[in-house]
């Protein structure tokens, strides 16, 4: 993976104005981005919270939190006198997924939950599309949504995907779990999906899918799996986290219909 300072210099020429003030804010000072405070980095810059938020997405990291870390261990691993010899243990990927799962703040929009929610409880049917591990995400959601009272269908059969494509419309909701679509399968199906209007919601840990446009909501949760010394980790985890924050706005939003409906 290219260190986080050569990207900059390679996503320059694309970048906007606020992003080149940064830039060259990071190029001049890298380590400013791993001991400076977010709120003196804004102050300095002269920027936002969601301006190093767009920054560092604009990169292809989830978030400022995973480019921050990035540019730590780049710059650590640059230096032979102070890289320690990195022991693998139960605890240190336990304190990992605990680091990860801190990020997922980043990405974890209340308003775009509750959008989500609101585009559930307002549909016909639920479709939720996975392939590979991605899959193992998209059925425990079915499941967890089954025990809330919830009919859905998860389904990682692309001929069966390809099917609902042609059928669902606006009334409908189709919920994509997708690491990085490296077949470009979901780029055909959503598609398919739009022409009839149908909603889609793509969970996913690739900020710059195809596909991205055509999705009502696009969450991108940050990538474990990317990390160079804990490679073998799974990014699974951090989608059925993700997926837990879904469902609670659901229930939430659901609890207060029913209220409404009872008075």
């Amino acid at each position: 993976m290219p260190n986080p300072l050569d990207r900059i210099q390679s996503y320059f020429p694309d970048f906007t104005k606020t992003d080149k003030e940064l830039a060259v804010y990071f190029i001049n000072n890298p380590r400013n981005a791993i001991t400076t405070p977010i709120s003196d980095i804004v102050k300095e810059t002269k920027t936002s919270k969601a301006a190093l938020s767009r920054f560092a997405q604009k990169l292809g990291y989830s978030g400022f939190s995973e480019f921050r870390y990035d540019v730590s261990r780049s710059l650590i691993g640059g230096d032979e006198d102070i890289v320690e010899e990195k022991k693998i243990t139960a605890g240190s990927i336990i304190d990992k997924y605990i680091e990860y799962i801190g990020q997922l703040k980043e990405v974890s929009s209340q308003p775009q939950l509750e959008h989500i929610a609101e585009m559930f409880l307002s549909s016909n049917r639920i479709k939720i599309f996975g392939m590979n591990r991605s899959f193992n995400s998209a059925l425990q959601f079915k499941q967890r949504l089954a025990r809330m009272g919830f009919d859905s269908e998860a389904t990682s059969d692309t001929v069966v995907m390809t099917d609902c494509a042609g059928i669902l419309n606006a009334s409908d909701l189709v919920f994509i779990y997708t690491t990085t679509d490296n077949t470009k399968t979901f780029a055909n199906i959503t598609k398919e999906l739009k022409t009839h209007g149908c909603k889609i919601v793509c969970i996913t840990a690739n900020q710059n899918l195809s596909f991205k446009k055509l999705c009502d909501e696009f969450v991108v949760v940050p990538r474990i799996s990317r990390d160079s010394y804990f490679s073998f980790l799974d990014d699974q985890p951090l989608f059925m986290i993700y997926s837990e924050l879904m469902l609670e706005a659901i229930a939430r939003q659901s609890n207060l219909k029913q209220e409404e409906e009872q008075k």
